[in-house]
């Protein structure tokens, strides 16, 4: 995912959430080697992912917080 902000992005945290929206796992993401993309693999198998959610926040240096989320709603791969 790339993530870009008006100041340098300094930290993307994941967080996945089942259909109830319970915690699956969470985790910071990798800055890759283009300083845009930041990539996070998922350490848990969830086999019950359909109808769950992905929250990301980035975070920048001036410490503001954005988030985004996208609903799984078909096969991930």
């Amino acid at each position: 995912m790339a993530v870009i902000d008006d100041f340098k992005v300094k930290r993307v945290h994941f967080i996945l959430l089942n259909l109830e929206g319970s915690l699956v796992e969470s985790g910071d993401a990798i800055q890759q080697a283009d300083g845009l993309d930041w990539a996070y693999i998922s350490k848990v198998n969830n086999l019950d992912y359909n109808g769950g959610i992905v929250q990301i926040k980035a975070y920048d240096y001036p410490d503001n917080e954005t988030i985004a989320e996208v609903q799984l709603d078909k096969e991930v791969s």
